[in-house]
């Protein structure tokens, strides 16, 4: 673990975070550049990953700008979600066009009230 830079200072900064990283998650967090500063910003944001969440997310390059890029949208993503959205390439820019598959987002019926023969003949 010394080559990769990991000091006794650093496993209890992340300890003292609440992970409990086994050999191989520590070499990957330190590996990919995770940071208290990192895991503070994410949970200033609401984001609790556990540790192998957290390399994948510093993988794909999830950060804090992306995350509220992502929520000014006005999309949440839980944090399972996260991944899954840059993997796939979404960006702020991507996420404005897209509706959610809410009936009254997506619906292709006519919003204008309904006849009386019509409603009639629909609660049969």
């Amino acid at each position: 673990m010394k080559v990769q830079g990991i000091t006794p200072a650093y496993v209890e900064e992340m300890r003292k975070l609440g992970f409990k990283p086994d050999t191989d998650q520590l070499i990957g967090m330190k590996v990919q550049g995770i940071t208290p500063e990192y895991i503070h910003q994410l949970n200033e944001l609401n984001i609790h990953p556990d540790a192998d969440d957290l390399i994948g997310m510093k993988v794909q390059g999830i950060n804090a700008d992306y995350v509220r890029s992502i929520r000014a949208t006005g999309l949440n993503p839980d944090k399972d979600e996260w991944i899954a959205l840059k993997v796939q390439g979404v960006t702020e820019a991507t996420s404005r066009d897209y509706k959610p598959p809410d009936s009254s987002l997506t619906s292709t019926k006519s919003s204008a009230p309904k006849s009386k023969a019509s409603r009639r003949n629909s609660s049969n």
